[in-house]
């Protein structure tokens, strides 16, 4: 059999008709009816449009922005993942991010992620400018407005609030009067200046009894120095000898030695003393240094100008007397029995003078030996009121500049019954030393005695005292090192303030304990330290009225009679012409704080 094929009619699928009208997807809507795709429930006319791939409402788009489960977006210039302008859409536009907030969408720093810092901008984004920044400083409630605030109440900020400050040094923040570095306020019961102690002493009030004895001529200087020789007219009641190196008698301002017979009137001035004892060349600074014992003076001049060759005067070169009993003379070249002069100009012979069993010593921190400029320590043999006129021993400093011999020191340092010699050398190197050499003395070097060194830069050995603090009849050497505001005793640190050093004084007990005290100046400062077995630094002594006081010091007895030793305080500088000014402090019970 054969096929034509080719008249064979071709074979064709058969059409499936779709019924427009059936709901295939059973949704509730057929095709006809606006399904835009009846196989899937989730279509159809007016359908809610979500975030899914398909278009619900049959608008023609899919997944457009008013999808019901769009995500709102933020718009992030700045790029640091935090936005502001708001954008709804079921996937992140580009420049979008998923976190809003940002409060400055052009500073990537700012954002509610950063870290406040005080710089006057809201870091945060939280709407407070610099609040609780991570660099803000403490600050402290200024109650009375004195510049201090109070440690107890403070606050964190970037700037201080209205009544705040940025330290809490204030003691009192109660009372204006009452601050670190306010003087202290005699009787007011605060602790003024904020030293944990609050006055005992009021100055003022003593002020007030008028126990000065006064400078009349500018230049003066009444007070440079001040001495208590005991009772010197033996009527029972201590006396008193102030120096006026600026004392005009002999028309040179050669300096003066005033001895005011206790007890000392109200309104006393220089010109009321009992006698004056001037010195005898320009500028001698007479009466600057003293010694005594019940029946001499040992007065030193170091400013004293002598001839050191047939042509020339020197200046500086120094002198000593030897003054017994009380004279009449009112020249000291008439009143001296003996006399020792420095042989060159800047010798300063008479820097410091002390009486060791008797013999008077001197110091000549100026001399020179070798090459050097070291300083000696001259000590004589006393006959009959005599000086033999060539020195019983020398002992020589070492090192150039030492300034051996501008403090010395007669006392009982080891309780043998015998006076040692302690020698001051301020310069000795770069921290000064104490050289005690024990009786009986014979020529020899400083350093042959025993020899303490002071701290680096003190000028240890400017100042020296004897003080039984301790009250067991053993003297001990207080040393001064004015460079780094140190007082030691024995060797040993006593107390450290500012500027102290300069000037030291034993004291009888001021404040009726048994124990004497040590009277310390300074910087126009004085202080007194209790004695006992626990040595205390008592409140400062300050005036308002300056005049360097502390200058000089000394231990009285007791003036008054009440059981109490008192005080004198030189403050030379006191008054317009700096006639100067000698204070006389009542020792009383409640000194001690």
């Amino acid at each position: 059999m054969i096929w034509l094929l080719a008249c064979v009619p071709p074979l064709v699928a058969p059409e499936v008709v779709e019924d427009p009208g059936h709901d295939w997807d059973l949704d509730g809507q057929t095709e006809r009816q606006g399904d835009c795709d009846d196989a899937s429930a989730s279509v159809g006319q007016g359908f809610v449009e979500v975030c899914d791939g398909l278009d619900n409402d049959c608008d023609g788009r899919v997944d457009e922005d008013d999808a019901s489960d769009a995500v709102v977006w933020f718009q992030d210039l700045d790029e640091d993942g935090f936005g502001f302008g708001e954008r709804a859409a079921c996937a992140v536009p580009q420049g979008f991010v998923g976190a809003g907030g940002d409060c400055d969408d052009q500073d990537a720093a700012i954002h509610p992620d950063a870290a406040e810092v005080c710089d006057q901008v809201d870091n945060d984004c939280d709407g407070e400018v610099d609040g609780g920044s991570a660099d803000a400083a403490t600050f402290y409630a200024d109650a009375d407005g004195d510049g201090y605030g109070d440690s107890a109440v403070s606050e964190l900020a970037c700037q201080a609030s209205e009544g705040f400050v940025d330290n809490a040094a204030d003691c009192d923040d109660t009372s204006t009067a009452a601050w670190p570095g306010h003087p202290e306020i005699c009787g007011d019961g605060l602790d003024n200046d904020c030293s944990g102690t609050a006055s005992a002493v009021c100055l003022d009030d003593d002020l007030a009894g008028a126990q000065w004895i006064a400078g009349t001529a500018g230049g003066e200087n009444l007070g440079q120095a001040v001495y208590g020789p005991g009772d010197r007219d033996g009527d029972g009641l201590p006396d008193l000898l102030i120096a006026s190196p600026g004392r005009d008698t002999t028309d040179q301002q050669s300096g003066a030695l005033e001895l005011f017979l206790g007890p000392v009137a109200d309104g006393t001035v220089v010109d009321d003393a009992s006698w004056t004892l001037a010195g005898v060349s320009k500028n001698a600074e007479f009466g600057t240094r003293l010694a005594h014992s019940s029946t001499a003076l040992w007065v030193g001049a170091p400013g004293h100008q002598a001839d050191i060759d047939k042509d020339e005067i020197g200046t500086n070169v120094g002198a000593a007397y030897l003054v017994e009993g009380t004279p009449g003379a009112t020249d000291v070249s008439e009143a001296a029995v003996a006399w020792v002069v420095g042989s060159a100009q800047g010798d300063r012979l008479g820097s410091a003078v002390a009486l060791v069993d008797g013999q008077p010593a001197v110091g000549v921190p100026g001399a020179a030996w070798s090459d050097d400029e070291p300083g000696v320590v001259l000590i004589f043999e006393e006959t009959l009121g005599e000086l033999d006129p060539d020195a019983a021993a020398t002992i020589w400093g070492e090192g150039q500049a030492s300034y051996t011999g501008v403090a010395l020191l007669g006392a009982d340092v080891d309780g043998d019954g015998l006076s040692d010699m302690a020698i001051g050398a301020p310069g000795r190197k770069t921290w000064g030393s104490v050289y005690v050499h024990h009786a009986p003395f014979s020529d020899a070097l400083a350093s042959d005695g025993v020899e303490w060194e002071g701290p680096e830069g003190g000028d240890y050995g400017s100042a020296l005292a004897a003080w039984d603090a301790q009250g067991d009849g053993l003297v001990d050497v207080v040393v001064g090192a004015p460079g780094t505001g140190e007082i030691y005793v024995g060797g040993e640190l006593l107390l450290a303030e500012s500027e102290v050093g300069h000037v030291l004084a034993a004291a009888p007990d001021v404040d009726g304990d048994g124990f004497d005290e040590l009277l310390v100046g300074g910087d126009g400062r004085a202080w007194v330290v209790f004695g006992g077995p626990d040595p205390e630094l008592g409140p400062e002594l300050a005036w308002d009225e300056g005049g360097d006081l502390g200058a000089a010091l000394a231990g009285l007895g007791d003036l008054d009679g009440d059981g109490h030793a008192d005080l004198a305080i030189g403050a030379p500088g006191h008054g317009a012409g700096e006639e100067g000014v000698v204070l006389l402090l009542r020792g009383a019970s409640d000194w001690r704080p």
